[in-house]
């Protein structure tokens, strides 16, 4: 019986470590496609965009083909009923305009979900419009 109990916790730190890695590679994804842009931008010539853009397609297939896909929320969507989106991943816009109150105002990092299942991954981090004209913080827990 205590043997059953350790195999069950070593599963679970397994898919946690699983878990960590996926995130791990995401960002690294992410990152890539950064630079990616960024010397198609600049330096579209160069050996160095040649090699990041192979980079970038190999993370891009190898995501793909694990049926992760990409996901953003859109700007000016209401923060508070955004999917994908969470207060721990929130960067906070000060406005004197009402009417941005709680708007998504950028995509900081895009998020990641399962194709099969839409289960996310990771969420989105966003920066969120707050109108402190009147004293108002967003206080939500998602």
């Amino acid at each position: 019986q205590q043997e059953e109990k350790i195999k069950k916790y070593e599963e679970g730190y397994e898919i946690i470590n699983i878990k960590r890695s996926v995130q791990y590679f995401l960002n690294a994804y992410d990152t890539a496609y950064e630079v990616y842009i960024s010397l198609k931008e600049s330096d579209p010539q160069s050996e160095n965009y040649r090699n990041i853009e192979a980079i970038y397609e190999f993370l891009k297939m190898a995501i793909e083909v694990n049926g992760i896909e990409k996901f953003e929320p859109k700007i000016n969507d209401d923060y508070t009923k955004a999917t994908g989106v969470s207060s721990d991943d929130m960067t906070i816009v000060e406005t004197n305009d009402p009417n941005l109150n709680n708007k998504i105002a950028e995509i900081i990092k895009p998020g990641y979900k399962l194709t099969s299942n839409d289960k996310i991954i990771r969420n989105s981090q966003v920066k969120v419009y707050v109108n402190n004209a009147k004293g108002e913080l967003l206080w939500v827990i998602l």
